[in-house]
């Protein structure tokens, strides 16, 4: 049996409001859904939210609640929610 993993996914959004959160929420739940159906591997742990002047709310997948992030480092390059490069 093979096991196939995505890696790297990306997902971003404008959220202005409560109503944007909740459709955020139910994305993240569609494509989980789509990773079950494929046999894909998700890794909860390295899953991770990072706002940038947006309403504060939690994102979950499979009732867990994601872990937030000020910053994260993507292809070598420090990515900070102030959107400043200080960190690099």
């Amino acid at each position: 049996m093979a096991v196939l993993v995505a890696a790297d996914t990306k997902i971003s959004c404008r959220v202005r409001d409560e109503e944007d959160c909740v459709l955020s929420q139910k994305d993240l739940a569609h494509i989980i859904n789509w990773i079950k159906d494929w046999h894909l591997d998700f890794n909860r742990e390295k899953c991770k939210i990072m706002r940038i002047s947006q309403p504060p709310t939690d994102y979950k997948v499979n009732g867990v609640k994601l872990q937030k992030v000020e910053e994260e480092k993507d292809l070598g390059i420090t990515v900070a929610n102030s959107l400043k490069p200080s960190s690099q």
